[in-house]
């Protein structure tokens, strides 16, 4: 398997903020020593981006990887076996494992800002049928905004950001 293929398994942390749980990926075999090393440093450095998320929402949200979601990340909303609300962004590190931090930086904000800002809800398919596309859109330039100003406040390259997209028009 690729080196940098990662299944990971979310783990409860003991610490949190608010009802958001802090997940940390648990690697799973077959990796070499150096292999698991060079994921564990890449790992730490979306941490890093996570961290300054927090940061700047003051807001925590529990991450998923997920190598077989079809894009490169996502939002959603849960609830546990208490009936409280769970906050969730994943992403699909196989999908992202090349990319500059930059690009993990905007796909990260871009999907907190769908939480931030309100726009996930428990699955809801009336709601999802009442919602039209001109509302849908708003909501992802709305994402897209928290994201560049996330990506101007932390200086990411923008143009590492372009590029993704221009090679992924819709991801």
């Amino acid at each position: 398997p690729d080196a940098f293929a990662i299944f990971c398994a979310v783990s409860s942390a003991s610490n949190s903020i608010g009802d958001h749980p802090i997940s940390t990926p648990n690697l799973r075999a077959p990796f070499s020593a150096n292999e698991k090393l060079l994921i564990k440093r890449h790992i730490d450095k979306i941490e890093t981006i996570i961290d300054k998320l927090v940061n700047y929402s003051g807001c925590l949200f529990e991450i998923i990887y997920d190598n077989k979601l079809p894009m490169p990340g996502m939002s959603f909303v849960e609830k546990d076996f208490r009936g409280t609300n769970r906050y969730k962004v994943v992403i699909n590190y196989d999908i992202v494992k090349n990319e500059s931090l930059s690009v993990i930086a905007h796909i990260l904000s871009h999907e907190w800002g769908h939480h931030v800002m309100g726009h996930i809800d428990i699955f809801s398919p009336e709601k999802q049928l009442l919602e039209t596309r001109v509302t849908r859109q708003n909501k992802e330039n709305e994402a897209d905004l928290f994201a560049a100003q996330f990506i101007k406040k932390y200086s990411y390259d923008t143009d590492n950001i372009i590029a993704f997209f221009r090679e992924h028009p819709h991801d």
